[in-house]
């Protein structure tokens, strides 16, 4: 992947350059820009992202965080979800704890929805709920690793 020559295996690099961050261990990454998904371990991190369009440039990070919100209390997705206004490496976020259900199992969801240049970006840990210790650690590891590259 260019710009990551030197990089450790623990590292995450956003490959659209907007920021860099530890992992609990190696990670095999997968995907392109857009959607990108690191697998360190029991647990995931994903990296999504949403153009600001002419439908959503006016939305604020807590419109989005409440319109993720929705789709638990409409049923789309079975689970909880929590958000609440945080920051993540002195930028400001709207930060989201959960759980989803699926096929008998429960899954914990953990994360961050930023603003990027011209785009929404949502970062999350994802782990059944048997790697809870997990999800923390990686979700505390973010909080106290994140390095913005771009401004």
């Amino acid at each position: 992947m260019a710009g990551c020559e030197g990089k450790s295996d623990t590292m995450a690099v956003d490959p659209g350059g907007g920021f860099e961050f530890e992992l609990l261990g190696p990670a095999r990454m997968e995907g392109a820009s857009s959607k990108v998904l690191w697998r360190p371990g029991p647990i995931n991190v994903a990296l999504q992202r949403a153009a600001r369009t002419r439908l959503n440039h006016e939305a604020s990070l807590a419109d989005v965080a409440q319109a993720l919100q929705s789709r638990y209390q409409n049923g789309e997705v079975d689970g909880e979800l929590q958000t609440s206004a945080c920051r993540l490496a002195g930028v400001p976020a709207q930060c989201f704890v959960g759980a989803i259900r699926r096929g008998g199992r429960e899954s914990i969801r953990r994360g961050w929805i930023v603003e990027g240049a011209d785009e929404l970006v949502l970062l999350e840990v994802i782990g059944d709920a048997s790697a809870t210790e997990e999800v923390n650690e990686q979700v505390d590891l973010i909080g106290s690793t994140m390095h913005w590259t771009e401004t």
